[in-house]
């Protein structure tokens, strides 16, 4: 059974992702001209569907865990794995007591930054480039842990090179490390086949983080880590004293939405809307913007312009906001010294038909600022 396999199960606060709608409502993930993605009636069919199967037994006193437990072990967690599946609130919080979390990429997500730092974890930043996470820079420290997203790295896009990857896994074993890795949004990738997880290059070094705040919905807050064996009898235990269990309906209302194929059909129809949207963007900036480089358009719902190294991208981005244009500052990403500059642009909620205004108006801005000169 299951609990042989290690899997245990709750509901997961990522704390990556903005606040959104619950179950029970409609949650708009992608609009594009007149087409709308819709998981809301999906969900809702799965929490009905969960409820006639296993409703009265919910509404019973006594371990409402299992049957959640045995539906999400069956569909996250091959039963020939040697880690476990659980998933849970806090999720860095979850993990073994550290005495400090380095190397950690940089520039980095914020709230993941201020999570860390929020747990008494000291933070040793590492430099990341084009082929992701410098490894080479975290050969000396000793560090308890390293937290990574090589598929797809936040904020710059860039992928874990192969080398670096067999690095990374070699410090860990020389140093009895946990590689953290965040697979926060691997499933849209749009110009090449999904990458590997670096999990499968040693199961018993890396605690694999997954959420579905991103393939679904901001406000669908389900989480998961698939851990190494040693570590889930303590995660598990730290999960139950944070919560004293989660609620078992909504596990298995997201088992069923992946036991009918509704998700994957989801997945493939957003990938093919936000790959439309990305298209569109990417090729606006070139026509409005040729001399600002564009990254990490390959993936995800975000790309990443390059600004000039005498550029105030704080201020750029304070002005854009003024003006009612939402973009991010690169430069506050860093934990390291000599910041680079630029601007983060998501997608994942502007339609195709506002890309092109929206793009005009940030060059205007730009030129104004002194960032570029206009097409």
């Amino acid at each position: 059974m299951l609990e042989d396999e290690h899997v245990a199960v709750g509901v997961a606060h990522h704390g990556l992702g903005r606040p959104g709608l619950l179950f029970g409502r409609a949650v708009e993930v992608d609009a594009v001209g007149g087409e709308r993605l819709v998981v809301g009636v999906q969900i809702v069919r799965a929490q009905h569907e969960a409820l006639h199967a296993t409703g009265r037994h919910l509404l019973e006193p006594g371990d409402q865990r299992q049957g959640g437990r045995t539906a999400i072990g069956r569909d996250l967690h091959p039963p020939d794995a040697r880690d476990g599946v659980v998933l849970a609130n806090h999720l860095q919080s979850q993990l073994v007591d550290v005495e400090r979390l380095g190397p950690i990429e940089s520039p980095g997500h914020p709230e993941l930054l201020a999570a860390v730092a929020q747990h008494g974890l000291r933070i040793v930043g590492c430099r990341v480039d084009s082929d992701g996470l410098c490894t080479d820079e975290r050969a000396a420290l000793r560090a308890d842990a390293v937290m990574v997203a090589p598929a797809h790295q936040f904020p710059t896009g860039a992928v874990l090179a192969a080398g670096r990857r067999t690095a990374l896994i070699d410090w860990a074993a020389s140093h009895r490390s946990l590689i953290i890795e965040d697979d926060y949004d691997a499933e849209f990738r749009y110009d090449r086949v999904p990458i590997g997880a670096v999990q499968g290059l040693d199961p018993g070094r890396v605690a694999h983080v997954g959420t579905a705040s991103k393939t679904l919905a901001p406000g669908v807050r389900l989480g998961w880590m698939s851990l190494p064996a040693d570590l889930v009898d303590e995660v598990r235990t730290r999960k139950g004293l944070i919560d004293s269990g989660s609620p078992a309906f909504d596990q298995i209302a997201l088992a069923q939405f992946l036991s009918t194929g509704d998700y994957d059909r989801h997945i493939a129809r957003a990938r093919l809307a936000y790959r439309r949207r990305r298209d569109r963007l990417v090729e606006t900036l070139t026509n409005e913007l040729p001399g600002l480089p564009i990254r990490g358009a390959a993936a995800g719902m975000h790309v990443l312009l390059v600004l000039p190294a005498d550029v105030d991208d704080v201020a750029i981005a304070a002005t854009a906001a003024s003006s009612g244009i939402s973009v991010q500052a690169l430069s506050p990403l860093y934990t390291t010294p000599e910041p680079e500059r630029g601007l983060l642009l998501g997608y994942g909620r502007l339609p195709e038909a506002r890309i092109q205004p929206a793009v005009r108006a940030l060059a205007s801005l730009l030129t104004d600022a002194g960032a570029t000169e206009r097409a």
